[in-house]
């Protein structure tokens, strides 16, 4: 059962180290973040064959394991928000980029809400002579 432990931690490093990158979401945070998120489901995979095995565990391992499962749970909630947050951000700074060419303008209301203000009114002058 050590091995299932060490499955777990290893999860968590990689989650870990997407979360961080995650912070900042740049584009080269997210596709470098790749390589983490795979490794963390690799483990996750080996981890659910070795738990659906139906091999018989000590409750001393289950004790140690309880928490670190536990704690992966929350790493892959916090890991899913911050992907969510990405995601979210990224469609709506598209947005804000087809807008541009449309001759209208988003805005934020209080509540943070994107709507459109509809036509900007653009002045011209012209001079003929």
């Amino acid at each position: 059962m050590k091995q299932e432990l060490e499955t777990i931690r290893k999860a968590r490093r990689s989650l870990d180290k997407l979360r961080f990158k995650l912070v900042r979401p740049t584009i080269e945070a997210l596709t470098s973040g790749e390589s983490d998120i795979a490794a963390a489901v690799e483990c996750l995979q080996a981890l659910e064959s070795k738990l659906a095995s139906g091999e018989r565990r000590s409750p001393g391992i289950e004790q140690v394991m309880a928490p670190e499962i536990r704690g992966l749970r929350r790493d892959l909630q916090q890991t899913k928000a911050l992907l969510d947050g990405a995601g979210n951000f990224y469609q709506g700074w598209a947005r804000l980029l087809m807008n541009q060419g449309e001759g209208d303008t988003t805005a934020y209301n209080a509540a943070g809400i994107a709507g459109s203000r509809g036509p900007v009114a653009v002045s011209k002058v012209v001079l003929h002579g």
